[in-house]
């Protein structure tokens, strides 16, 4: 029901893109101009009381001539009608000076539980926008606290978010504990996205009071280091079942350029901590995961580029995943192979001959259909042995440092090098795998525990399968559609749906046609069909190299020394850019993979 719901809500939403704006910020004219702020009101009510506390819309005149107010209607978009309604308004019609304003009353007084949606038109004589408009958002909740609660997924809708949280009835306020669900995403740390801080945004508090005063104090740390935590805001006990809730203290920080994570304690649950990094949560009965992270979409299921919701639940039974609801914007998660800082993948590449490993950082020089990008080289220790291969990258001991997966192709001897960003810091040994038909295709969170998982391909008999790990521990082996025509190569892996699932890249390397294997954790659910390449080019690899949170394929040129990279939008080729050209044939891109 929820996601009709959402296709609806999304043409609600480019309705009110298409009609009349909210404001006028330009300059002053020989007219009125209506200002009607906020842009948006969102209020939850229980059901069967009376009406919400009024909220106040404030409709200003910022022109230069008075501003006629001739009248204000709620036209209900989703719901029942009547739900909202106008408390207290100036009598009509009303002039309104310039510089001046006047102020009308909305509540909520909801008949049915869930979300309802409004518009509140302001018809007024300004040129410009002869009728205003703004939305009102509101959701009918059963009671107070336990499953009088609302669902997740009817606060997602509240908000217009756009995202399936995987709850089978959103009349009923429990969600299952298990991992993944619906659009959830593999995301436990996250570095800042780009210039000024990061902020937060308050979306739901539904929990049960304290006798401290306070429901939550939420704050961040440096990830994997909860003794560092610095403390963001708290919620009084006043607001613990609360729409927008009122916080006291700061929505945004600035962690510099490294990682960091989200925590939150619990004085209802004796102060209990939880964090966003699932090793972090140490306590007795601890869930796989105590917070999901979410991409924020919006009504039209467009996506907020650099922003997430994120989903706390408290305790250990009885889950709903909405005691705090926040969105954290400028945030990114860390991008794959990311070996020395910066905001793109790195590219990994080993000589063949001489056994030199070397690293590329890169930067992007221009954008467009001429996008190119410069690249800097770091050294890596050599391999003098040949037959050693860089087959894969991945955090394998989840230090929020890429590492690399090596394999040994005359004796089936597996290892990892454990990084420190370019430093080789130790090595351990995997299991091996004595036949040799079988080779790594790449790593990637196949059963969304943060661990690198590895991807295997039987090079002999098309038979496939996904190692999955426990940091560099083999925990088992789980079998993959087979593909009997050995031409078929695995490239590598990403999220290319951006559906919070490690997806699978293929290449014939007899046709030159490229695919996708579109993946829910082990299980193959769709393909896509990418453009064919000529068999010069081999792919080198997956990273993110325009910093948009999506994989794109990265290429390379055996006979010309070429190389260039796809820059993806999800499974759609964007546009191709350049990488410096490496004329030496015995360098091949490794990795990212």
């Amino acid at each position: 029901m929820h996601l009709i719901k959402s296709v609806r809500l999304a043409a609600i939403a480019l309705a009110w893109a298409g009609g009349s704006a909210l404001c006028w910020n330009g300059p002053l004219r020989a007219e009125p101009i209506v200002n009607a702020t906020p842009a948006q009101l969102v209020v939850n009510d229980v059901l069967g009381g009376t009406a919400s506390t009024p909220q106040t819309v404030t409709i200003a005149n910022g022109g230069s001539t008075g501003l006629s107010i001739q009248s204000l209607t709620i036209v209900t978009i989703d719901g029942t009608p009547g739900q909202f309604q106008i408390a207290s308004q100036p009598t009509l019609p009303a002039t309104v000076a310039p510089g001046t304003s006047v102020s009308v009353g909305i509540v909520f007084n909801p008949t049915a539980a869930g979300p309802a949606i409004a518009r509140l038109d302001i018809a007024t004589d300004a040129p410009a926008t002869p009728t205003a408009s703004m939305s009102l958002q509101g959701l009918g909740t059963k009671g107070i606290g336990g499953n009088l609660e609302p669902s997740l997924q009817w606060i997602f809708d509240t908000y217009l978010i756009a995202v399936d949280v995987g709850d089978p009835d959103p009349a009923e306020t429990d969600l299952a504990g298990s991992v993944p669900l619906g659009g959830e995403m593999s995301i436990q740390r996250f570095l800042k996205a780009g210039s000024g801080p990061v902020t937060v945004e308050p979306l739901a508090v539904f929990a049960p009071q304290s006798n401290s005063g306070l429901v939550f104090r939420v704050g961040h740390h440096p990830s994997g280091n909860p003794a560092a935590k610095s403390e963001l805001f708290t919620v009084a006990d006043a607001n613990h079942q609360t729409l927008a809730p009122p916080v006291t203290g700061k929505r945004e920080f600035d962690p510099g350029v490294g990682s960091f994570g989200f925590y939150a304690i619990l004085p209802f649950q004796g102060n209990r901590e939880v964090f966003l990094e699932d090793g972090l949560n140490t306590f007795t009965d601890a869930l796989p995961h105590h917070m999901r992270v979410y991409p924020l979409k919006k009504s039209d299921g467009t996506v907020e580029l650099n922003a997430f919701v994120v989903a706390l639940e408290g305790i250990t039974t009885s889950f709903d995943f909405q005691d705090l609801v926040f969105v954290v914007r400028n945030a990114r998660p860390i991008p794959p192979a990311h070996f020395s800082g910066g905001g793109l993948s790195n590219l990994l590449w080993r000589n063949g001959q001489t056994g030199a490993n070397t690293l590329w950082t890169v930067q992007s020089d221009t954008l467009g259909s001429a996008a190119s990008f410069s690249a800097q080289a770091i050294a890596l220790p050599a391999v003098g042995d040949p037959n050693w291969k860089i087959v894969g990258t991945g955090d394998f001991n989840f230090d929020t440092k890429a590492d690399i997966l090596w394999r040994n192709t005359a004796t089936g001897a597996n290892t990892v090098w454990l990084m420190n960003g370019t430093v080789l810091a130790s090595t351990v040994a995997l299991p091996a795998v004595g036949d040799l038909g079988w080779h790594i295709g790449g790593t990637g969170d196949f059963d969304f525990d943060g661990s690198a998982d590895i991807l295997w391909r039987n090079h002999s008999t098309g038979a496939n399968t996904v190692w999955l790990m426990n940091r560099t521990t083999f925990i088992a082996s789980v079998p993959l559609p087979a593909v009997g025509d050995l031409a078929w190569q695995i490239g590598g892996t990403g999220d290319f749906d951006f559906d919070g699932r490690t997806d699978v890249l293929w290449r014939n390397t007899v046709t030159g046609v490229n695919s996708l294997w579109l993946m829910d954790q082990t299980t193959l659910k769709n393909t896509a069909a990418l453009p064919a390449v000529g068999l010069d080019w081999q792919i080198g690899g997956v990273g993110d190299y325009d910093a948009d949170n999506r994989p794109d394929i990265l290429w390379r040129n055996t006979a010309t020394g070429a190389n260039a990279v796809w820059l993806m939008n999800d499974t759609v080729l964007g546009v191709s850019a350049t990488l410096p050209p490496v004329a030496d044939s015995k360098w091949q891109i490794r990795g990212p993979r």
